[in-house]
């Protein structure tokens, strides 16, 4: 099936009205087509061709909630920018968790933004670990030494 069929079909769905048990016409919603990519390596692939090279990084992180559960997930993130940290900083004093979910969220790539919000949503703690290896590309070192002269 086409982009163009695709879009009829969409476009079909959005104007029949559906019927309720309540007697009322209510419209379906229908959440926006996302560009349909076959794998992370497309998506890779398309920023690499948009020029953006060197300014996207991937991020892989490993949940293991218990011995059932091993998910290895792989994430496009852009460069954060000094904005988006400032942002990370000045709601941190208020809560941590949501600042570092924001700023996760602010440097995601735009195809996988809906798929971390549902991830951060099951797993809440995970927000805090891509969130820290994005605050290292930022200058954030794991070990800082002080000596007396």
């Amino acid at each position: 099936m086409g982009y163009f069929e695709d879009q009829e079909i969409l476009s079909e769905k959005m104007s029949k009205p559906v019927q309720q048990d309540t007697g009322y016409m209510q419209q379906n919603p229908v959440e926006p087509m996302m560009e349909q990519l076959e794998t992370f390596e497309d998506l890779c692939r398309k920023y690499a061709d948009k020029g953006m090279r060197g300014k996207m990084y991937i991020v892989t992180t490993n949940l293991s909630q218990d011995d059932d559960m091993d998910r290895t997930m792989e994430f496009l993130f852009s460069e954060p920018k000094a904005a988006s940290y400032d942002r990370y900083v000045k709601t941190a004093s208020v809560s941590s968790s949501k600042a570092m979910r924001t700023f996760v969220l602010d440097n995601i790539c735009q195809e996988q933004r809906k798929d971390l919000e549902k991830l951060l949503n099951e797993f809440p703690a995970m927000g805090i670990s891509l969130g820290e290896k994005l605050l290292y590309m930022l200058g954030l070192s794991k070990t800082t030494t002080v000596r007396r002269l």
